[in-house]
């Protein structure tokens, strides 16, 4: 099952991620940002509140902003794990 969320800021990264047992039966868990995204802040603190939590994942940052750049260089490390 495959659920897709919005951007963590549409939500509190509580409410994302408050079931743990559920997340760490996903078989990738993956969370990516450009470090001049707006909402890098944002996504940064759904990283940390995974990682307090125990919830095993994949945070990948890299340098563009919300853009084309960050989407298609996230995409494609993305999608090496998701057809391993």
């Amino acid at each position: 099952m495959v659920e897709w969320v919005k951007a963590p800021n549409t939500r509190p990264p509580a409410e994302l991620l408050n079931d743990t047992a559920a997340l760490n039966r996903l078989k990738l868990f993956w969370l990516s940002v450009g470090n001049r995204d707006a909402l890098y802040r944002v996504a940064q603190g759904v990283h940390n509140l995974a990682t307090e939590k125990g919830v095993t994942h994949i945070w990948r940052v890299d340098t563009n902003a919300h853009d084309t750049g960050a989407m298609s260089s996230n995409f494609y490390h993305f999608a090496q794990k998701l057809f391993k």
